[in-house]
């Protein structure tokens, strides 16, 4: 009850806990990626059998991408709304996860694992 007598409902309802889970996966795959890539890559040097400075050149581009653009998914989300940005860059985020699944070379990770999942992390850092 607030203090002038009138009874107040909860803003958030039962899909608040939805939104909430999405948010943490969102945010664990994404981030979680970027930041795990030093566990990936011990064993991406392992399984391609490539050198350490090629195998550490995808993490450090999609970094670079995840980072660098985000004054780019800002302007983004000004034109549109941020909802749309972040429906449609998670899908494409999604794409470029499967497709690095099934990347024969390491130098198609380039493309796949730093290009384009970098390019799609770069919602995340989109401050209004």
């Amino acid at each position: 009850m607030a203090g002038n007598g009138i009874l107040r409902r909860d803003v958030d309802r039962g899909y608040a806990w939805f939104i909430l889970l999405g948010c943490f996966l969102m945010y664990l795959l994404t981030v979680g990626s970027v930041k795990a890539y030093g566990v990936l890559y011990t064993e991406f040097l392992g399984f391609y059998g490539t050198g350490s400075g090629n195998t550490a050149w995808v993490g450090s581009i999609s970094l670079l991408f995840m980072l660098g653009l985000g004054p780019f998914s800002n302007a983004l989300c000004q034109r549109f709304s941020f909802r749309l940005i972040t429906f449609f860059g998670g899908i494409l985020l999604g794409v470029g996860y499967v497709s690095t699944a099934f990347v024969p070379k390491m130098e198609l990770m380039n493309l796949t694992f730093g290009v384009i999942t970098g390019q799609f992390n770069m919602k995340h850092f989109s401050f209004l």
